[in-house]
């Protein structure tokens, strides 16, 4: 390959990247006169064709060890949210240097547009408990308010209003509400029982 095939080749893969990344995405080769060779979009910095390179790029190219920077940012450099990428290598002892300019503004304003959108005022607190055992509890004791009467003061007439109540919400037909229930109005679960026959359920 030649140098100008050579040129040509990375030419032609800056150009299929700005393409691909859209107008917001400046793809600049230069060379070892540090001197743009070729640019796409050149707008995200204001450069063209035999524009020196900027001074951060200098530095990454003369320093670049393992021959790439990934995902620098230019923000000092061009006054605006860029990050870049630079990959340098040498053919026939001359320095030629591929970089990536991404203009984030765009995408930093979707970004705060996003974050004001999602956010919300407070929480509600805690997440409510909704397993059977709460729905048991919760629901007998608005029962115990409704009937006006501590379940320790009730006598049997009471007890069986309260599980005619319960009934009546479907709640004696949750998985093992007849313990639960028992547990809670302090009786026996075998009473339960006795009180549902008494009530014909």
């Amino acid at each position: 390959m030649t140098e100008k095939e050579f040129i040509e080749f990375l030419t032609s893969l800056a150009s299929l990247i700005a393409e691909m990344f859209g107008d917001n995405c400046e793809v600049v080769l230069s060379g070892s006169e540090q001197k743009v060779i070729a640019i796409f979009n050149g707008h995200v910095s204001g450069r063209e064709v035999g524009s020196p390179i900027l001074d951060i790029a200098k530095k990454r190219i003369a320093h670049s060890a393992d021959g790439y920077f990934i995902n620098y940012d230019m923000r000092d450099a061009l006054k605006k949210n860029v990050k870049s990428s630079t990959i340098s290598t040498i053919f026939n002892g001359q320095r030629y240097a591929l970089c990536i300019n991404y203009d984030c503004e765009d995408i930093s304003r979707v970004s705060r547009m996003l974050s004001t959108f999602l956010t919300t005022t407070g929480s509600l607190g805690s997440t409510p408990d909704f397993s059977d055992d709460n729905v048991i509890k919760s629901s007998l004791e608005d029962i115990v308010t409704e009937i006006g009467k501590p379940l320790s003061m009730m006598n049997k007439q009471d007890r069986l209003e309260v599980i005619n109540r319960m009934n009546n919400l479907g709640l004696l037909k949750m998985q093992k509400s007849i313990p639960e229930i028992a547990r809670i109005m302090g009786i026996s679960r075998y009473t339960v029982y006795n009180y549902m026959k008494e009530l014909d359920i």
